[in-house]
């Protein structure tokens, strides 16, 4: 199978335009079934007064079709834990981390030159 239940996933919402916010999803897979995936776990969202993406405090069970061209999924390292993940903005650079040794970079553009 494709994707297996317990998995991690990212799921980017796509951007349609170049204002948009950024906006994720991480969690972990409950179930795998005819390109419909559902994902429990966080919303990250942009909070624009302080500049920064932060965590919805509240878990979500989400479905999520992965045909669907608004999203862009990953699958993330298997030992990573979804409650201690965060995302900082380094210089021009949105970084996934675990605060241990796993770091991504999720930008969805490159720094001007």
């Amino acid at each position: 199978m494709l994707i297996e239940k317990g998995e991690k996933l990212l799921i980017a919402h796509r951007r349609l335009y170049e204002k948009d916010a950024e906006r994720f999803f991480i969690g972990d897979v409950g179930a795998y079934e005819n390109g419909v995936v559902r994902v429990n776990g966080y919303t990250w969202i942009h909070d624009v007064p302080h500049g920064k993406l932060v965590r919805k405090d509240d878990k979500r069970c989400k479905l999520i079709s992965l045909s669907s061209d608004g999203f862009i999924s990953y699958v993330l390292p298997a030992h990573l834990d979804i409650e201690t993940l965060r995302i900082e903005q380094h210089k021009q650079h949105l970084l996934l981390m675990d605060g241990n040794n796993f770091t991504m970079d999720i930008s969805d553009r490159l720094p001007p030159e």
